[in-house]
């Protein structure tokens, strides 16, 4: 996981580089401009360095050639650039100090020219210590940041890099269930020290302990190096390589010696027996071995192709040892001309670095000699297989050699594919290019098919036979471990290769691990009321359950997802055979006395995001009556929502017509009581004016009466 995660991050701090440099077509970022040195003005480009990037990925085990690509695209990148920059324009070295560098100066001082923004408080200067620079770039003056964003988080991603490469895993943070928003970097300026304070996981963050590691990485030995790594550190981040014969010796006998040459191993008092898996004589000669890493590779394997040697793989420390010195990818070799030593022994190890790592450089220059090897060792560990499973003795060196025949199928295809003439140091194996050697192209092929036809119709019967057992024993840990190896044999195909026999094995090992198989990838949560776990500790050796890590087992399904639903979906009928016999399968009913009900139609539901959802005809029947549909199709959770949604809206129709039907009655009812006051106001009046009339008549005759007496 170390090395996955190191490489992947280096990769991703290199591609800012790289984004950074580019010109906008339309309206070019002054950041960008100003980074890369094309900005207007006196000025040259900016920089950031890997640090011990290329010494710390000397010992990472990269189990696959992408990573090696990766590792080697990475460090060319920057020693290609390395000639054309300066001390004084190298930013964000945090690896050394957290202080507000020279060249981070430099940079944000250009960045204000052009904008006009203030480089001090106001009515006061930088040398009086209130320069705002350093507030800028830590982010408590958003001035800066808001208008370049990407200043920060390219600042990030290159501290994040260079935390990784701390040696200890004190400095980084516990495993425990954090929140997305708990790796948030928080930025903060001393300015009494003059640096920076970054916050993150509940704690501060220091990449700055890798100081010493940093300054002696360009000039110091190859044996330096690998001491400082081996007693260094107390709580290292990785374990150290295990492919170091010190190393091994201290962990087996648990006492430190210092071996650099083969005499060295001569002067020994006692020599590790590894449980008794190997002789004296033999261990001295592994010990050997292994103080020559250019030649190691090729040595081994003939070591442990040798039948009396490769039962000794049952055990894990040669498991180990084995697995560092084939996929450890060692010095790295600059794109120049080598040297050759001058004295012997050399000064130096320099001469003996490889572009892309010792079983790349094997695997282009003598394909032969160790794709022998691990053909031999494959038939070797199938011969001592004594028809049942048990996870220690002559189950566990099948399951290792499965493992490393495996992961040099894969070197192998990655050699013969498209994608090895993208990496320097493949150009002997790559075709379509004028360096390309056709017989080491043609023995690479050659081997690929002897490993492909050994797994396939050997190793695999092998373990179809301990599969089936250990399912009916009811052992399901190790039919999971079992599973996955089964599982891991077809992870190289490519879909025009993908047929019934691997697609099967891929559906019915994934299903049954995801059933029985707890991955114990998270740390535990804490449950309401319950006071939170304890932090877990960082086993450094700690060994993947199923032989394969987890996040492999996951690669290995989603690579494989879409070739088989496109693959399922073109053979219709073989997909409801195939869907049936995954189920008899699981279901235990896979016995031939066990009588087999008529094989059902499968295929896939109807509905957004439900491609790749097989139910059987039966299945669909039944949720069509349930949901009174008379097509024969179950509704998908999308026609269920957009049903419920018409019916919702019906409803709604409805009852807006209730309301305006009751407004309407309303305002009748309102109507006719306001034409009855209206009649009831006028009567009053008519009568009011009639009385009013009577009384003037009346009042009238009154007054002729008294003229006339």
């Amino acid at each position: 996981f170390d090395a996955v995660r190191l490489v992947v991050v280096a990769t991703i701090a290199t591609l800012a580089d790289a984004v950074m440099r580019i010109r906008c077509a339309d309206v070019p970022s002054l950041l960008c401009l100003n980074y890369s040195g094309e900005a207007e003005g006196p000025g040259d480009a900016f920089h950031f360095e890997l640090g011990s990037f290329a010494v710390e990925s000397e010992d990472l085990q990269l189990a696959s050639p992408e990573l090696h690509c990766a590792r080697t695209r990475v460090l060319d990148y920057f020693a290609a650039q390395r000639p054309h920059h300066r001390p004084s324009r190298v930013l964000f070295g945090f690896e050394r100090s957290m202080e507000f560098g020279v060249a981070e100066e430099a940079l944000l001082r250009q960045l204000c020219l052009h904008m006009a923004f203030p480089t001090a408080t106001h009515g006061q200067t930088h040398a009086g210590g209130s320069s705002l620079l350093p507030a800028y770039l830590s982010g408590e003056s958003r001035l800066l940041l808001e208008n370049f964003p990407e200043l920060g988080f390219f600042r990030d991603m290159v501290f994040l890099f260079k935390m990784l490469m701390v040696p200890t895993s004190e400095a980084l943070p516990e495993i425990c269930p954090w929140m997305p928003l708990d790796a948030l970097l928080s930025w903060r300026h001393d300015a009494s020290s003059g640096a920076f304070v970054v916050s993150a996981f509940g704690r501060t963050l220091n990449a700055a302990a890798i100081t010493k590691q940093a300054e002696q990485a360009e000039n110091s030995s190859w044996l330096e190096r690998k001491l400082r790594k081996v007693f260094g550190v107390t709580k290292p981040r990785a374990p150290p390589s295990s492919a170091d014969p010190q190393q091994l010796v201290k962990s087996e006998l648990g006492v430190e010696v210092r071996i650099e040459r083969e005499e060295d191993v001569l002067h020994l008092k006692q020599l590790p027996s590894f449980d008794g898996a190997l002789r004296p004589p033999e261990a001295e000669l592994l010990l050997q071995y292994l103080t020559v890493p250019y030649l190691r590779v090729p040595l081994l394997l003939r070591f442990f192709s040798q039948a009396s040697h490769t039962a000794a793989l049952a055990h894990p420390e040669l498991q180990d040892v084995l697995d560092a010195a084939v996929f450890e990818p060692g010095l790295w070799q600059p794109n120049e001309k080598k040297e050759m030593p001058q004295h012997i022994p050399a000064e130096s190890k320099r001469h003996l670095a490889t572009p892309v790592g010792l079983l790349f450089q094997e695997l282009t220059h003598a394909p032969a000699v160790t794709l022998g090897c691990v053909q031999t060792l494959l038939d070797n560990a199938l011969d001592m297989d004594a028809g049942r499973y048990s996870p220690h003795g002559a189950s566990a060196t099948i399951l290792y050699a499965v493992r490393l025949t495996l992961r040099v199928e894969g070197y192998v295809r990655y050699l013969l594919s498209p994608l090895a003439e993208t990496c320097r140091g493949l150009e002997r194996a790559a075709g379509g290019n004028m360096q390309c050697d056709a017989p080491t192209r043609a023995e690479l092929a050659r081997g690929s098919a002897a490993l492909r036809a050994k797994l396939e119709d050997h190793a695999l019967p092998v373990m179809q036979g301990w599969y089936a057992r250990l399912r009916r024993e009811g052992q399901t840990r190790d039919a999971c471990v079992v599973a996955a190896h089964m599982a891991f044999l077809f992870s190289e195909v490519t879909e025009e290769e993908l047929d019934a026999r691997g697609l099967f094995t891929l559906l019915s090992c994934r299903i049954f691990i995801n059933v029985h198989h707890d991955y114990d990838v998270e740390p535990t949560v804490p449950l309401p009321g319950h006071p939170p776990p304890k932090p877990r500790k960082r086993d450094v050796r700690e060994r993947p359950s199923l032989g394969f890590a987890a996040m492999d087992v996951f690669d290995l399904w989603q690579r494989h997802l879409g070739k088989g639903l496109r693959w399922l979906q073109a053979n219709p009928s073989q997909a409801s055979e195939m869907m049936e016999a995954v189920v008899r399968l699981l279901s235990g009913a896979e016995d031939a006395s066990t009588p087999r009900m008529a094989t059902r139609t499968w295929h896939s539901m109807i509905g957004m995001s439900c491609d790749g959802r097989f139910v059987p005809d039966t299945a669909a029947a039944a949720a069509s009556a349930k949901s009174g549909r008379q097509d024969g199709q179950a509704e998908t959770w999308s026609q269920v929502a957009e049903r419920e949604a018409a019916a919702a809206a019906r409803e709604r129709e409805q009852a807006a017509s209730r309301r305006e039907a009751e407004r309407a009655a309303d305002e009748a009812r309102r109507a006719a009581d306001a034409a009855a006051l209206e009649e009831q106001r006028r009567a009053i009046a008519a009568e009011a004016e009639a009385k009013l009339a009577a009384e003037r008549a009346a009042a009238e005759e009154t007054l002729r009466a008294r003229e006339a007496e």
